[in-house]
Order: structure tokens, then C-alpha cells, then sequence
């Protein structure tokens, strides 16, 4: 995995991109040289940076996935366009987009966005944090009232609609824990199930 040099909920702490591909391009070949499969580039905030990531994934020789985290609005955290994001990784080859490190319905509302700029394979990962500033938390904290908790099954139901909109890449973020994983590849596994025996 390729993360920000900094900080991925701090787009304005973002290195240039020379400087950018020069740190992630050591990284790249550690990662070459242990003969990965492929390399993530996880919760890119900036066009530079998630450049800089599918750049030295070529120059390494690794396929490479571009995984962008959001705001709110459905953009970069840097307030750059998604959609422009998107297109500057897939010149440069990268082979599925995803959005991550946001609440779940933020996700929802991106994949939308990533669904009309993309052919290529896409998906993503949410975390099910609480915003207490000035940082996130990820404590599961299973006092909080339904609309703020995401249990195993509810993030699972919530990874299906994501599926259902085209999403074929799934997964989950900070504060998920392997329950809410087990749970998410038992809910899809049985709707593979059933689509075999339909």
C-alpha cells in the first residue's frame, strides 16, 4: 500500500509532486523487490500525489489500484474533482478507482460520481468513525444509537446497495474490524449463491 506522505485527512500538508514521486518511488520498489502483486494507492487526497503513486507503479512494473478519500461533498478532500482525479490516474494506468476513508453514506454518494467517470473497475471502503475534533476516532461504540453505529450487518446491507450500483470492489476501513468483513463476504457470497442458482 501507497498512503499520503503526510497525513490523508490533511490534503494541505500534501508534498509537490516531484517531491511526491521521488518518496513513493523508494516505497514502490521495496514493495517490487518483495514481488507484490500490485500496489493500493490508499486514501490519495490530492491529483498530485495519487499521479505521483500511478506513476511509480509504472515505473516499477506493478499494476496498480488508486483509491481516493473524500469530503463530504464528494470530491477530493483537497476540494479537487473527483471525476478530473479519475481521469488523470487512468492515463497513467491505473486499473480500478475506489473511494475510501469516509462515512459510509459519503462513500454511497461518491460511487455515484465514480460510476459516470469510469469504465474501469471501482469500489469502495468505508470507515464507520466519529468526527471529534480535531481528529476522527474509530473506536466501535456500540451504545450509540442506530443512525451512528454500523454493526457488521448494517455496514454489510450498506456494501450491498454499493454492489448494486456497479461497485465490484469492496471492503472496509478505519474502525471495521474482521466482523464487519466476515460479514460483508457472507452477504455477497450469498448473493453469488444465488445468482448461480437463479
Amino acid at each position: 500500500m501507497l498512503a499520503p506522505l503526510e497525513h490523508c485527512f490533511r490534503p494541505d500538508l500534501a508534498p509537490e509532486f516531484e517531491a511526491a514521486r521521488s518518496e513513493q518511488l523508494e516505497l514502490a520498489r521495496v514493495f517490487a523487490e518483495e514481488k507484490v502483486d500490485l500496489l493500493l494507492g490508499e486514501s490519495l487526497n490530492t491529483i498530485a500525489e495519487a499521479r505521483a503513486v500511478a506513476e511509480v507503479a509504472r515505473a516499477v512494473g506493478l499494476p496498480v489500484w488508486i483509491s481516493f478519500v473524500i469530503g463530504p461533498e464528494g470530491e477530493l478532500l483537497s476540494r479537487e474533482p473527483l471525476a478530473q482525479a479519475i481521469r488523470e490516474v487512468e492515463k497513467l494506468g491505473a486499473q480500478a478507482v475506489l473511494v475510501n476513508c469516509a462515512p459510509p453514506a459519503e462513500i454511497g454518494r461518491a460511487l455515484a460520481k465514480v460510476k459516470s467517470a469510469t469504465r474501469l473497475p471501482y469500489g469502495g471502503f468505508a470507515h464507520i468513525g466519529r468526527f471529534s475534533p480535531p481528529s476522527w476516532k474509530f473506536e466501535f461504540f456500540p451504545q450509540f444509537s442506530e443512525t451512528e453505529s454500523w454493526p457488521p450487518e448494517r455496514y454489510a446491507a450498506e456494501a450491498q446497495r454499493w454492489q448494486d450500483e456497479g461497485a465490484t470492489i469492496l471492503g472496509g476501513c478505519c474502525g471495521t474490524t474482521p466482523a464487519h468483513i466476515a460479514a460483508l463476504h457472507a452477504a455477497l457470497g450469498a448473493r453469488r449463491e444465488g445468482a448461480k442458482s437463479a
